[in-house]
């Protein structure tokens, strides 16, 4: 049961976070408009030698946030995709976990029902089903799942390390490779 409890509570805040994201990319955008239309490099450059050592720090700050964000987006995206390979009712469970979490809009039950053609009480024992296959896909013990997780959180902290070393890298006057 305590697959069940994490899968779903994961999933129930994965909408909101997914789809907000897209209006943080849009505020940060507007926050920083210099880096709107440019190529990382000269934005980086912008952000080092011309803006305000405030708005740089709120700047990667914001940015590794999406950094995290993404990660955990992709990570339910991998178990989304293991989901419908799931042996036993698979990719009706990913439908059923689509329209219920992971859609842009929350449908009501009836519109729910309609369109994966079962009754109320097959939608929510299957519900259930789904969302604990989910969490065992998460969290369950398969040593290959946990190196998948585990792989995919070290991937955004390179991503990160990444971009602070790009940074850092364009501060140092030594590092001509990085002029225009």
């Amino acid at each position: 049961m305590d697959y069940y409890y994490r899968g779903k509570a994961l999933l129930e805040c994965y909408r909101d976070v997914c789809w907000d994201t897209v209006g943080y990319v849009d505020d940060l955008a507007d926050e920083f408009p210099e880096f709107c239309g440019r190529d990382m490099d000269k934005a980086l450059l912008y952000l080092d030698n011309f803006a305000p050592d405030g708005q740089r720090e709120r700047f990667e700050e914001r940015f590794c946030k999406l950094f995290d964000i993404g990660w955990r987006i992709r990570l339910v995206d991998m178990a989304m995709y293991h989901l419908r390979k799931w042996p036993k009712d698979g990719k009706f469970y990913g439908d059923l976990i689509s329209l219920k979490y992971l859609s842009k809009f929350e449908y009501v039950l009836d519109d729910m029902l309609d369109m994966l053609g079962v009754e109320r009480s097959t939608f929510y024992r299957k519900q259930k089903e789904a969302v604990t296959v989910f969490g065992v896909i998460l969290w369950g013990t398969d040593d290959n799942e946990k190196k998948l997780w585990m792989k995919m959180k070290e991937d955004a902290s390179e991503r990160q390390s990444s971009f602070r070393d790009l940074n850092s890298r364009l501060t140092n006057p030594e590092a001509e490779e990085f002029c225009l």
